[in-house]
């Protein structure tokens, strides 16, 4: 379905998640990955709060080791949401392998 009509990709649901939210949130990596190859700009759409999968990763953890796949198709996907990066929310929830990992990202990418 997603390869017939991209947009739906996109979409968010009644609860403010798009399907990439979704799957990141259920578990499913391997779905994560077809949906960057098809699009990786997924990584940048934004659910409920304006959050992108990349923001509820730095609160629950890198468990499925999806952060350096989300990064490297958008590195610009650490963005400021109510006035908060992902490393806010990394720090603020104790996620010390989630923040090593966006450090070494920004030290990838010059944002000067």
């Amino acid at each position: 379905m997603m390869n017939l009509k991209l947009s739906f990709a996109r979409k968010l649901n009644h609860q403010g998640s798009s399907p990439l939210h979704s799957v990141v949130r259920k578990g499913y990596k391997e779905m994560a990955i077809r949906f960057l190859k098809i699009d990786k700009h997924l990584v940048r759409v934004r659910g409920k709060k304006g959050k992108t999968p990349l923001h509820y990763l730095c609160k629950v953890g890198n468990q499925l080791g999806l952060s350096d796949a989300f990064l490297e198709a958008s590195p610009d996907c650490i963005q400021v949401v109510k006035n908060r990066t992902t490393l806010h929310i990394a720090i603020q929830n104790n996620r010390l392998d989630v923040l090593q990992l966006l450090i070494r990202a920004l030290k990838r990418k010059d944002y000067y």
